[in-house]
């Protein structure tokens, strides 16, 4: 698993090192994007449509249920 994994963190490093494409500010590697964001909702939450959120307060209401303030 050690040598597997090494030589997957070698591999990602060259194509990461690439030059990109035309266009592109960066190569990314399957998973980067999904990795960003969830980094991005840990630290500031996930976002919620304001209709979404204001039927779920009203649901919350309903089953007397205080919903968290949302984020500024």
């Amino acid at each position: 698993v050690e040598q597997f994994s090494a030589r997957m963190q070698s591999l990602a490093g060259m194509m990461k090192s690439s030059r990109p494409a035309a266009g592109y500010d960066e190569v990314l590697l399957a998973g980067d994007p999904e990795w960003r964001i969830e980094q991005e909702r840990l630290s500031n939450g996930i976002p919620i449509a304001d209709g979404l959120w204001t039927k779920l307060t009203d649901i919350a209401g309903r089953f007397g249920i205080i919903p968290p303030e949302p984020a500024p």
